[in-house]
């Protein structure tokens, strides 16, 4: 039984990934090794990524909490867990278009699973998310605000994210690999959005114009997980948004990780 061209590449691409997931000590631990590779000789280490966000939220906090008139105690809490998550997901994005060009010498160099790059970068990244949870805690502790029983659908909402970013990531990385362009271009980007997104601001007050904040993407992912972390539950339609995504999504990155996984080495 002959198997065609198209098949054997679509077969080929499913067994990278299968054997990326099946190395997980390689790609934890060098994940691992880059967030600790950053902090090396540092006196307090990866406390700064605590520093760092609980600075921002403070200064996010005190200024637009006022400004915009809301409850300080409910408005840091909810722009705390905003912060926290728009992080990774500009983070992970931002890294993951150079996640093929940063690892170039290894993936010409040594037989590895194409994919295993990509859980590294993730994996990187989710350290800093866990780092980072840390403020949203100490928010949570001080401003005395309840844990609600809705707490428990913020695991689903947040596995969804991170399995979003293990598609997204190759997408990205092939086209900051074949247009180095493309990486400024993405974190230019990616400010832009953190305004235009409901990172620190409510997305009802925008009232009759709170549809531009319902046509952006990011809203809906940060949706499935903040609001269940801010005793609320995370509306249909998100949900229905976010899944759409993943579907569209994961077909697209199939489609793209087949016909470009062994072009790569010539871009890079």
């Amino acid at each position: 039984m002959t198997v065609r061209s198209s098949d054997a590449g679509f077969l080929s691409g499913v067994e990278d990934i299968v054997q990326s997931f099946l190395r997980t000590p390689l790609w934890v631990t060098m994940g691992w090794y880059d967030f600790e590779l950053q902090y090396r000789r540092a006196f307090i280490g990866p406390l700064w990524e605590v520093i760092i966000i609980a600075v921002w939220v403070a200064g996010l906090g005190l200024l637009f909490g006022r400004l915009l008139g809301h409850d300080q105690g409910d408005y840091l809490v909810y722009m705390a867990s905003g912060v926290v998550l728009w992080q990774y997901v500009s983070s992970t994005l931002t890294t993951g278009a150079n996640v093929f060009v940063a690892n170039s010498r290894q993936i010409v160099s040594v037989n590895n699973p194409m994919f295993t790059y990509v859980l590294r970068n993730v994996i990187e990244h989710l350290a800093k998310l866990s780092i980072h949870s840390i403020v949203f805690i100490a928010v949570m502790v001080l401003t005395r605000t309840p844990v609600e029983p809705v707490v428990l659908f913020a695991v689903p909402g947040l596995v969804v994210l991170v399995f979003t970013t293990l598609w997204a990531v190759p997408l990205l990385g092939f086209i900051g690999a074949r247009f180095r362009d493309f990486t400024h271009l993405l974190r230019a980007g990616m400010r832009f959005l953190f305004f235009a997104t409901p990172v620190f601001w409510y997305a009802d007050g925008l009232d009759d114009r709170a549809y531009l904040a319902n046509y952006n993407p990011f809203t809906h992912f940060l949706e499935i997980v903040r609001a269940p972390l801010i005793g609320e539950s995370a509306s249909l339609t998100s949900w229905a948004v976010v899944l759409i995504i993943n579907l569209v999504g994961i077909g697209i990155m199939c489609v793209v990780y087949n016909r470009l996984r062994r072009a790569l080495t010539l871009w890079i």
